[in-house]
């Protein structure tokens, strides 16, 4: 089956947004772009329209900020009821980076994957040969007094 998936980033009516409320602020926009690159580790692309997250960053941005900018949020024509269901999604992503500890999660990964076995089933060493074929750049003393034979024989002697 032959599928697209084309999806928009929030980047731009980010910006739009940003210019609106208020152009000269950098670190509105710095902030609001982290947020907004936070997202995209959501599913929230697949759910809401792009202008629709880019207000959810730009809020979450505001409140980072103490920027009040409620009475240019009431003047948009959005449904606020979905712009705080965005706003939920990505801070419920927050709250789970703040509550990961990383340490137990990896002894609790690594205890499933289980250790590797450094002999083969029936505990015997592998032989020698079999240790020097599959190590071809270690030449032994006697292969290099010996005179070059054909590659094929020289691999495979037993």
């Amino acid at each position: 089956m032959d599928c697209c998936l084309i999806l928009y980033h929030p980047y731009r009516p980010l910006v739009q947004f940003v210019n609106d409320l208020s152009p000269d602020d950098q670190s509105l926009l710095q902030q609001a772009w982290r947020v907004c690159n936070d997202s995209l580790r959501t599913d929230l692309c697949l759910m809401y329209p792009p202008s629709l997250i880019a207000l959810g960053c730009l809020h979450i941005a505001c409140v980072h900020l103490k920027k009040d900018a409620k009475h240019w949020f009431s003047e948009l024509n959005v449904d606020l009821e979905k712009l705080f269901e965005v706003v939920r999604h990505i801070m419920f992503l927050y709250d789970i980076w703040k509550s990961f500890d990383e340490k137990d999660k990896i002894k609790e990964i690594i205890g499933k994957i289980g250790k590797p076995r450094l002999s083969n089933a029936s505990g015997e060493q592998p032989p020698q040969t079999l240790q020097m074929a599959q190590r071809p750049h270690v030449i032994s003393q006697q292969q290099q007094n010996q005179p070059q034979q054909d590659i094929r024989t020289q691999h495979y002697k037993l």
